[in-house]
């Protein structure tokens, strides 16, 4: 490793590999506790396959032996409390009571309620001049509630009708706004990288960012204005029938807009 900052320096290796001059420091310094050991596995692949040439088995041995003997702290379980069974019994007890002698008022009151209906209708019976008004009212009765189900259908059917009214005129809104929105483009772009490779897709309409540290193909969407920024061009790019393949292994960047890909000299915040 010493041979590796010996020879080259570090901002001649961040242009190389696309590691940050900060981690590279914190690798010279073997300051483990400041890299995840996932990460410090990630960059010394890279520095492997970049400087074939240089032997940095010393500092993956330090790195392993830093990350097996780390530990998590442990975490204090605290005792459950006992239950107090006796005290739930009790309280189970008295609900099952009340819900029982609920039940029996319930029962008596529904037992009274039919008594006093069926006094009513011997009561009825007998009065033939009562029956016949009775029937007739039953008559007007059920004639009204006829109608008022007939209305509240025609109201039901109308509400219906609305709301789909409604759907059809916010789709078809939806598709106007589809149609003429030339801002944002979905379609989809592969990366074929040839060895491995770090690279960060920025979704410069969406404020977002992803990273890749791979050595398979990866396939993404394009989402509106895009800055990709590749450790090296040692890659393809597919988009459609279209490949581009920079062949270098220098940092490569990326300006995508609309059906234009562009390898470009500028910096991120000159699109911004």
């Amino acid at each position: 490793m010493n041979k590796l900052f010996s020879k080259y320096s570090i901002d001649e290796i961040s242009k190389r590999t696309a590691i940050s001059p900060l981690t590279l420091q914190r690798l010279k310094d073997e300051e483990f506790d400041k890299i995840t050991k996932v990460k410090f596995k990630g960059f010394i692949r890279i520095l492997k396959l970049e400087f074939p040439d240089i032997d940095f088995s010393d500092l993956e041995e330090k790195g392993e032996l830093f990350y097996s003997n780390f530990k998590e702290e442990e975490k204090i379980i605290e005792p459950i409390e006992e239950k107090d069974y006796k005290k739930t019994i009790l309280i189970t007890g008295i609900l099952l009571l009340l819900i029982i002698l609920f039940l029996i008022f319930k029962s008596s009151i529904k037992e009274e309620v039919n008594n006093d209906l069926n006094y009513n209708f011997e009561t009825n019976f007998v009065d033939e001049n009562n029956s016949i008004n009775l029937e007739t009212a039953n008559i007007e009765e059920n004639k009204t509630k006829e109608d008022n189900i007939t209305n509240s259908e025609i109201n039901i059917t109308n509400v219906t009708n609305n709301k789909e009214n409604k759907i059809l005129e916010v789709a078809k809104k939806e598709n106007n706004i589809s149609e003429n929105n030339t801002s944002i483009i979905s379609k989809t772009i592969t990366i074929k990288p040839l060895k491995l490779i770090w690279f960060k897709v920025y979704y410069l309409d969406l404020n977002k960012s992803k990273e890749y540290l791979t050595s398979h193909n990866v396939t993404f969407k394009q989402e509106g204005r895009m800055f990709i920024r590749f450790g090296h061009g040692l890659f393809k790019l597919v988009d459609g029938n279209k490949t581009i393949f920079p062949n270098t292994k220098h940092i490569i960047k990326f300006y995508i807009n609309k059906d234009e890909i562009n390898i470009t000299k500028k910096n991120l915040g000159d699109f911004r």
